[in-house]
């Protein structure tokens, strides 16, 4: 993530001038996860919806019968 460093810089500036690296990522682990349910549970209800993921894309499992 060549942004690490820039974010890391910007928090030392505005928040915390002795965080490091290591701090620094273990208070974003909880951001990750959060993001992760959340694209999980849109991916899931954009599939039971039925949308298209793109144009002539149509979302189902080859084999599925969907």
């Amino acid at each position: 993530m060549p942004y690490l460093w820039v974010m890391l810089k910007s928090a030392q500036d505005m928040f915390d001038p002795d965080i490091r690296i290591g701090t620094f990522t273990s208070r974003l682990i909880p951001v990750g996860l959060i993001m992760l349910v959340a694209w999980i549970a849109f991916l899931g209800l954009w599939m039971l919806v039925g949308l298209p993921v793109g144009p002539g894309v149509l979302v189902h499992l080859p084999g599925y019968g969907g």
